[in-house]
């Protein structure tokens, strides 16, 4: 039993209407002033220790405003925010006291232990009883070490330069030939974010009548990080690591990109914290005792997490992309207690808050000295930037076999009943009359649905300029649709496929003497195709002693017009 609790309950009986004054008895006027105590303050998950409050019968006050402040971790804030938060624990706060969880009328209660900051910057709950004062402050005030400090990866300080590399084996053998391919990459340390990588491929085939063997590499070149957000690297390079962590997420599929031996710069996605989820709404939550946090997508459970008191921001890598209210249900000691909701968006992989971008020029390497692209200078640019949280936007130019070419993309990802809807479209101009297309659709929901088209044509189709067209362009039209649905242990796919080639004259340069002034140039024509083909496909899993045995069965209908 509070020592005051008969005073307070005297100076409740002169209270004769809301609008009355508060008329303490005679002798007891400065109860109605308050008393100074120590009480100890708590912020959720430690004690601040203790400090001078003045408690009065409907509110509590800071002595000491400024050493609170300064316990809780705010003097870092900007001189603004400082000075409302200081302002904020100066004034006079709600007591609360009916909020204690363990209280006869609140132990149940869903609100009991906690007090939401949206409308007041600070609230407080005061457990008379224990001399306690749980501190609630706006969530925007808080330190927040889980995002802080860990959007990016650093080196420790014990890493080392390592040579780092894999390989890959191909072998192959039957009564007419033998066969083997060897693919590998690598890198070797050089210092402190500087490191020489490569790709490089072999090559054998023999049979009765053909021998043949190659070693090529497709990259090699030397890179310094600059930082953990750009780079620059020298050497040979073609696209690989455009689409990729080391170079940033640039999944160009028309726009003319050859390997070539100069320069490239840009931002980089390799010292990104993948664990930190950079591209959703962080969801902060403060608990004041161990506490369970379901998450829910409307009645949909997307989650539970497990925290100590304090304030926490959720993991959120695993919650689905798509913008949508989140219903955080927090219990302790097996009780709900409150139920919050705040909005959540979320993009994919592609969606990164950061901007990114790349520069490359140099001069190209086709493999072949007596090809007449060879040697030829050629650049190329892009960025990608987020348009809205599911939106981004992809612009890439290059210069290529004396043409400019551009593609623009657009990505798009949404939530969309219980799962995710991806769409992309993309165009591609060339100053050659080199144009084309690309759209996909793809819904995953434990299923997975998808349409993708692919669309080309330049006047090198019609024969008008057959040398104009780059060389890995050609004339078609393709479309490819796939259902694929797991059912029990089995896993079903369906498919069809389809490809129309237009028929076209190309001219391909030949000369003994490699010299490249003189070269002579042979007409060729690619005739025209049309393909077809569905596949249905069924994969039985199942898990036996603690090994894994699969069956697959496949029938397909191939047909081919020409």
């Amino acid at each position: 039993m509070s020592r005051y609790f008969w005073m307070y309950y005297l100076l409740g009986l002169c209270s004769f209407t809301s609008q009355a004054t508060l008329i303490p008895p005679p002798g007891f006027e400065s109860l109605l002033e308050g008393q100074t105590e120590q009480i100890e303050v708590l912020l959720p998950g430690h004690s601040l220790g203790l400090f001078p409050v003045v408690v009065k019968p409907d509110t509590v006050q800071f002595m000491s405003p400024l050493m609170v402040l300064e316990s809780s971790g705010l003097a870092a804030l900007p001189a603004a925010e400082r000075q409302k938060a200081l302002a904020a624990l100066s004034r006079p706060l709600l007591r609360n006291s009916n909020l204690v969880c363990g209280v006869s009328e609140a132990k149940d209660s869903s609100e009991c232990g906690y007090v939401a900051t949206d409308k007041e910057d600070v609230a407080v709950i005061f457990d008379e009883n224990n001399g306690q004062l749980s501190l609630f402050l706006n969530r925007d005030w808080l330190p927040d070490e889980e995002r802080r400090d860990k959007r990016w990866l650093t080196p420790t300080p014990e890493g080392v330069s390592a040579f780092i590399h894999r390989q890959t084996l191909y072998l192959s053998d039957d009564l007419h030939s033998r066969n083997m391919t060897l693919n590998g990459s690598g890198a070797l340390g050089l210092g402190n974010g500087r490191y020489l990588g490569g790709n490089w491929a072999a090559i054998w085939n023999q049979s009765e009548h053909y021998n043949n063997s190659q070693t090529w590499f497709d990259n090699l070149f030397v890179r310094q990080d600059l930082g953990n957000q750009y780079y620059l690297q020298a050497g040979q390079m073609d696209q690989r690591n455009l689409s990729s962590a080391t170079g940033g997420d640039f999944g160009f599929s028309l726009l003319p990109l050859s390997r070539f031996d100069g320069l490239r710069t840009g931002t980089t996605q390799a010292y990104v914290n993948h664990e930190v989820d950079q591209n959703a709404t962080p969801v902060m939550v403060q608990v004041t005792r161990n506490a369970r946090i379901d998450i829910y997508r409307g009645s949909e459970l997307l989650g539970s997490q497990f925290l100590t008191p304090g304030m926490h921001t959720l993991d959120t890598h695993s919650l689905p992309p798509g913008s949508y209210p989140l219903a955080l249900r927090v219990y302790e000691d097996g009780i709900l207690r409150r139920t919050e909701t705040q909005p959540f968006s979320k993009g994919g992989n592609s969606f990164s808050a950061q901007t990114q971008w790349f520069i490359q020029g140099g001069l190209e390497d086709t493999g072949d000295k007596a090809s007449h692209y060879d040697g030829e200078t050629v650049m190329a640019a892009g960025f990608q930037t987020g348009l809205r949280k599911n939106i981004s936007l992809t612009e890439g130019i290059s210069l290529a076999h004396e043409a400019w070419y551009s593609e623009t993309r657009l990505n798009s990802q949404h939530a969309v009943l219980d799962g995710t809807l991806d769409l992309s479209a993309g165009i591609l101009h060339g100053t050659d009359s080199t144009s084309g297309n690309i759209e996909q659709v793809t819904y995953n929901d434990g299923f997975s649905a998808s349409l993708w088209r692919n669309h080309t044509e330049s006047d090198a189709c019609s024969g008008r300029h057959p040398q104009s067209v780059h060389a890995s362009m050609t004339c078609q039209t393709s479309m490819n649709a796939s259902l694929s649905v797991p059912v029990g242990n089995w896993y079903a796919l369906l498919g069809y496929s389809t490809s129309r080639t237009e028929g076209r004259p190309v001219y391909r340069g030949y000369d003994d003497n490699s010299d490249k002034e003189n070269v002579f140039w042979r007409q060729a024509y690619i005739p025209a195709s049309h393909r077809e083909s569905a596949q249905a496909s069924a994969t039985y899993s199942l898990n036996m002693a603690g090994m894994n045995i699969n069956t697959h069965g496949e029938y397909g209908e191939p047909e081919m017009t020409e």
